[in-house]
């Protein structure tokens, strides 16, 4: 029994022996014949990418990139041998450009070529498609000014955005790509794009992103390009304007003096400008002052003023066009006259120390020229007239001395004097006797 079994297993182990030699021997026949019968086969690989490296070729030499290209991929039909192509695969096959004719910038139709890394041996039927439209450009660094652009700001009431004071950090780009893509690019904006409302200060933002415009006002395509910076900050300053009329700021008016009468008759040209400041925090008033010495207005008084001067040292800007205003006076239904009264009847006031006396010293009689209604102006006497030498508003700094008097009719508030009415005077120093000069050191603070 222990026989027959030992004779069994030792039959099955040869038969299996014997079926793999068998199964090799009909592989190797097999290869034999295919090698022998099919010695070529033809197979189709698709998916085979287009290579846009220019590395080693005379366009690549010359130092032109490919921009542009409409081919991705090709399919390539090839013939060879089973065992050179049986099993190759899109990865095994390099697809690129032929650019040995190359030389310069600019679009081209090239033929498409095929090439193997390991050296294969086959024969290429067809590569589909054949060619393709290429754009060869040189790539380039180039910089460029950037603009802040903030397209939906909105300040608060009373309030504006100072289009001309944005600060852009840092103020310039360096972008890389193609030469005629950079030659296209006519601007170069740092866009903050989300909403902000009611700005009433100053606020530094950061950008979301930069846009290349052309200048036809079209986006430059950014595909290819590098940048330098992606992100900026944006100072946006918020400045205080306003829409202001004009005022008449009249020095050397007598004490009770009516500065409507003045103030109705006279006409600005413009009427309005318009202000601003940079601190947000300031308030404009709703006139701006013009100083005019009332004894300056005559009949047909025009004159102009430069508003930069006006504005010096106040902190505000003119955003108006013109920096001139002329100010006309309307002198229509006013008269004049002159009349002199005696030097002894002007008032010495407000005398700048107490180590000197100050008097009258002219012999003459001062000539006065008064202008005013006319119905008022007929019926004024000399002995209306009051004058005083206010010399607190001028110290003089000499001992002879010409000054400009005041000038005022009791029971005229719209009489005034012009040409500006000058008398001479001496300042004497005190002596411990003390002075027996005429000095009257009251009166009016005007």
């Amino acid at each position: 029994m222990k026989m027959s079994e030992t004779i069994k297993k030792h039959l099955m182990k040869h038969n299996f022996s014997l079926a793999l030699f068998s199964l090799l021997i009909a592989i190797i026949i097999w290869l034999i014949i295919s090698m022998t019968q099919y010695k070529s086969i033809p197979i189709t690989i698709d998916h085979v990418v287009l290579s846009r490296d220019l590395s080693g070729s005379i366009a690549g030499d010359n130092g032109l990139e490919v921009t542009e290209c409409d081919v991705e991929e090709v399919s390539v039909s090839l013939i060879g041998s089973r065992t050179q192509v049986g099993n190759i695969k899109n990865e095994d096959i390099i697809a690129y450009l032929d650019t040995d004719n190359i030389t310069s910038s600019g679009k081209r139709k090239v033929e498409i070529k095929i090439k193997s890394p390991r050296g294969m041996n086959y024969t290429i039927q067809s590569i589909s498609p054949s060619s393709a439209s290429v754009v060869f450009d040189k790539m380039e660094s180039r910089e460029f000014d950037v603009i802040p652009y903030t397209p939906n700001l909105t300040p608060a009431d009373g309030k504006k955005v100072d289009q001309d004071g944005f600060i852009c950090t840092p103020d310039k780009i360096r972008i890389t790509g193609p030469a005629q893509r950079l030659d296209s690019i006519s601007t170069v904006n740092a866009v903050y794009a989300k909403e902000l409302n009611g700005l009433d200060d100053s606020q530094v933002l950061k950008s979301d992103y930069v846009e290349l415009i052309n200048s036809s006002g079209a986006k430059v395509d950014q595909e290819g390009l590098e940048f330098s910076n992606n992100y900026f900050n944006i100072t946006v300053p918020i400045i205080t304007e306003k829409e202001v009329s004009f005022h008449a700021a009249l020095s050397g008016a007598p004490e009770d003096f009516d500065q409507d009468f003045i103030q109705q008759r006279l006409t600005f040209s413009p009427e309005n400008i318009l202000l601003s400041s940079t601190n947000s925090k300031t308030e404009i008033q709703d006139k701006l002052d013009i100083p005019i010495n009332l004894s300056d207005i005559d009949s047909g008084y025009q004159k102009s003023f430069m508003i930069s001067k006006i504005l010096e040292g106040s902190g505000l800007t003119n955003k108006s066009q013109n920096d001139n205003v002329t100010v006309s006076f309307n002198s229509e239904g006013l008269a004049k006259t002159t009349l002199s009264i005696d030097p002894d009847s002007v008032n010495v006031s407000n005398p700048p120390d107490n180590e000197y006396d100050y008097k009258v010293i002219q012999s003459q009689r001062i000539d006065v020229t008064l202008i005013g209604p006319a119905e008022v102006i007929n019926s004024i006497t000399a002995d209306k007239i009051s004058a005083v030498a206010n010399l607190i508003k001028n110290p003089p700094s000499s001992d002879y001395f010409d000054y400009t008097i005041s000038v005022s009719v009791a029971g005229h508030d719209n009489v005034w004097a012009v040409s500006g009415t000058k008398i001479s005077m001496q300042r004497i120093e005190k002596t411990d006797s003390g002075n027996d000069d005429k000095v009257i050191t009251g009166g009016s603070s005007n």
